[in-house]
């Protein structure tokens, strides 16, 4: 059985009573938990709910009171579809065990009220989601249970009980539009469907600039600029880097200011004077518009002759991690 979070003031024989009624007719809403982890998104939550009104109750991962928000962001229930596998492969007739994920589908609709519009951080709902500010996020549905003969003091059900339905990741998103967006939550299984070996025998660092494991911090390395004059969507002119001494091909470039604000893209080139973007920018930033520059790395053999490691930039030398030297299988024959 799922556990149950009461609401101040509710017993555990209250919330059974309140499940026994017979016809069913108790109303309940979905609660959802979005809590981001991705880079200038990390520790921002989003607490939404279906229900047509904002209740506070305790939250049922234990993190203490928390209020729902209705009518900002829409939860379409229709949408909220579970997937559940039965850890067989195939058509189920094949016994072979299988990891297969459980998923969660869920539909947000933002801007319900247009005089406040969505946002997460400051930056436009839809927006934000585009720039991965769902990337990593923790979703958390839960299920409250509501009384509707015991009324708060402002005529409305009082929530009795609630129980968590899905705890997972946020996964694909399937649908992006100017209204929209349908995205995937898959379970905690996620995490070990990963191919195997996890580190294989490859020449260049199997470590990420800027991880954990890299060790570099990334606002040690951020370089800012203004961007100069005749910008386009892709094509960012600057004069205050230094090409070839700070390595910024596969670096990032973070708008600060102007129509692309917030917007990240992956940095493609940089030649002393432009600044070349692998994805366009959805509106060109303006003349004048502040950034952040960070370095990327090519991830290459910092102790090879002639080396050109952006690994000895970073001076992270003794992280480096891969295997450079292993022999080609050509050379067994």
């Amino acid at each position: 059985m799922r556990p149950v979070t009461l609401n101040a003031g509710f017993t555990t024989g209250d919330f059974n009573a309140l499940m026994a009624r017979r016809p069913f007719s108790v109303p309940f809403a979905e609660a959802i938990t979005i809590r981001m982890a991705y880079q200038q998104w990390q520790g921002y939550n989003l607490f939404l709910t279906s229900n047509q009104y904002d209740f506070t109750v305790p939250a049922c991962d234990g993190t203490g009171n928390t209020t729902y928000i209705s009518n900002d962001i829409g939860i379409d229930k229709g949408s909220l579809k579970f997937k559940a596998t039965s850890g067989q492969s195939g058509s189920g007739n094949d016994p072979t065990s299988a990891i297969e994920v459980d998923q969660q589908s869920m539909m947000l609709t933002p801007n319900l009220n247009s005089a406040v519009p969505s946002t997460i951080a400051g930056v436009p709902f839809l927006v934000a989601v585009r720039q991965r500010a769902f990337d990593g996020a923790v979703v958390q549905r839960d299920r409250w249970f509501f009384d509707p003969d015991i009324l708060t003091p402002t005529g409305l059900p009082t929530p009795v009980g609630g129980m968590p339905m899905f705890y997972g990741y946020a996964s694909s998103i399937d649908q992006l539009g100017r209204t929209q967006v349908l995205h995937k939550v898959k379970s905690a299984l996620v995490m070990l469907d990963i191919q195997m070996p996890r580190n294989l025998f490859q020449p260049n660092c199997t470590y990420t600039v800027y991880s954990g494991s890299c060790g570099a911090v990334k606002s040690s390395f951020a370089q800012s600029g203004t961007v100069g004059t005749g910008p386009s969507a892709s094509v960012i002119p600057w004069s205050g880097g230094v090409p070839g001494s700070i390595p910024f091909a596969n670096g990032e470039i973070f708008m600060e200011s102007g129509p692309a604000v917030n917007q990240t893209r992956t940095i493609r080139a940089y030649d002393g004077t432009n600044i070349y973007l692998t994805y366009p920018f959805t509106t060109a930033p303006l003349a004048g518009d502040t950034f952040k520059a960070y370095p990327g790395c090519n991830r290459a053999d910092p102790l090879a002759s002639g080396s050109v490691s952006d690994c000895i930039y970073f001076s992270r030398q003794s992280s480096f991690r891969a295997t450079p030297r292993v022999p080609q299988a050509e050379m067994g024959l």
